[in-house]
């Protein structure tokens, strides 16, 4: 890292350093950190793809399935023969679709999502717990389309408001945003990627306690995304929470079955969590 940073003083604009010390200090669990750089390395060239990739992979891991898709939509539009010109690292092509295939399930598209994972399903053949998980969507997709009952929520209008919202916070308009969410979820109560935006308002506002109750709460709402456990132990690492931060992104990685980074960092906190657990368990052999 120390002669990435130096690198980046000697050439400032250049993507690839940006890149690199970004995914360093996603590696490390400095998310914000990384995110930064991404967003350089891009600014720099929008046409970086591996850039476009990692940041949607981080933005999933915070929760964020409607950014990791439309990161993963510009990757899919650069021509490969560029990135091999500028010699960046390449993207693999079964890892886009497999984050595509999940965020358009997260965002409840799921013709998309089915079609995403049988892209996936032609690159890796024979994975049979991915063909259950294609045919458990279809039937759910299949029951929705023959469901007459009406809804009870105003779910596309809840959507909109949800879109609206996201705008506002990337032109850094949050109390616009945060209007936006809150009517999304008035709309539709069950609407958890707004109430995970709410959470990241909150975040930005460095209200972290607050952010923590809201992101359990989305948690409550979607238990199966992996993500929002990986995005909970970082904000307790935020908090120097190391311990239990550490058991959220074991918690991510007994439903995602491996760690997005190098898992040293991770496997440090829960070296932690023993340390304070041996040493609790001497205290209290000893009577304290």
């Amino acid at each position: 890292m120390e002669k990435l940073k130096e690198a980046e003083k000697i050439l400032p604009n250049n993507p690839l350093i940006h890149y690199y010390i970004g995914y360093i200090a996603c590696a490390n669990g400095e998310l914000d950190n990384g995110e930064v750089e991404y967003r350089l390395a891009l600014m720099y060239d929008p046409k970086m793809a591996k850039a476009h990739y990692e940041l949607g992979k981080l933005r999933y891991l915070r929760g964020d399935p409607d950014r990791c898709l439309s990161e993963m939509f510009e990757v899919e539009k650069i021509n490969p023969s560029y990135t091999e010109l500028k010699k960046y690292p390449n993207v693999d092509l079964i890892k886009i679709k497999q984050y595509e295939a999940k965020a358009y399930e997260l965002t409840d598209d799921l013709l998309n999502a089915i079609e995403a994972y049988k892209s996936v399903q032609a690159m890796r053949k024979n994975d049979k717990e991915l063909a259950k998980h294609i045919t458990k969507i279809d039937k759910e997709l299949r029951t929705q389309a023959h469901s007459h009952k009406k809804e009870a929520y105003d779910i596309k209008g809840s959507v909109e408001a949800l879109q609206k919202g996201l705008k506002a916070t990337d032109n850094n308009h949050l109390t616009d945003a945060q209007s936006d969410f809150a009517r999304a979820l008035e709309l539709w109560p069950l609407n958890f990627r707004a109430k995970q935006q709410l959470g990241f308002i909150e975040e930005i506002n460095q209200h972290l306690d607050l952010a923590l109750s809201t992101y359990d709460k989305v948690i409550e709402m979607k238990p199966d995304y992996d993500g929002l456990y990986y995005n909970k132990g970082y904000i307790l690492e935020k908090q120097n929470l190391l311990a239990e931060a550490g058991l959220e992104y074991q918690k991510f990685h007994e439903l995602a079955h491996k760690y997005p980074y190098d898992p040293k960092h991770v496997v440090s906190l829960q070296q932690e969590d023993a340390r304070i657990r041996a040493r609790a368990q001497q205290l209290k052999e000893r009577g304290y």
